[in-house]
């Protein structure tokens, strides 16, 4: 028998193997997980607008718009949103009465003409020509929804994260 292949260690090469891996590997994982926010923001910003029990309006593709991914230290990412948005997402479903000189009241007058959106809303017109009643309203859970959406993202960009380092070693 002959000798075809000779493998060997070389400690030198190790060493520099080790070292560079240590130090991109950190550095491609956090900007994978800042890429993964940056999808889920934008996950996020298409489910805030669609909903098949609500109508979409003017003031939630406005509020959807500002949703977006940021970056805080090395090590984190954060996607931001409106508080309004938050607010929509985990309320608990209740009635809002509707007085004069709340900014529901003049929702309501543009946007619940014949259609109700739900069934315990009772809108109607007063006696001088206002509305009175109340709204029955009730959260759209979008972040669980879109959380669950970006879920299967996530090992793919930790796995090119974690192949960039190692492409990037190899010399």
């Amino acid at each position: 028998m002959a000798i075809g292949v000779k493998m060997t260690f070389d400690d030198e090469g190790l060493k520099h193997l080790a070292e560079t891996i240590t130090k991109r590997l950190p550095e491609e994982t956090n900007k994978s997980l800042f890429d993964y926010a940056v999808r889920t923001a934008k996950i996020m910003r298409k489910n805030a607008t669609t909903d098949s029990l609500r109508p979409i309006t003017n003031d939630r593709q406005l509020a959807a718009a500002l949703i977006h991914a940021k970056k805080i230290s090395k090590n984190s990412s954060v996607i931001k949103m409106p508080l309004g948005l938050v607010y929509l997402d985990s309320m608990k479903p209740h009635y809002v009465s509707l007085k004069r000189g709340r900014k529901i009241v003049d929702w309501t007058r543009r946007n619940f003409g014949s259609a109700q959106v739900s069934g315990r809303s009772r809108v109607r017109k007063g006696p001088r020509g206002g509305i009175r009643g109340s709204l029955y309203v009730i959260p759209h859970p979008f972040v669980q929804r879109s959380l669950h959406e970006s879920r299967k993202i996530l090992s793919n960009n930790l796995r090119k994260g974690i192949t960039k380092a190692f492409k990037g070693t190899a010399s």
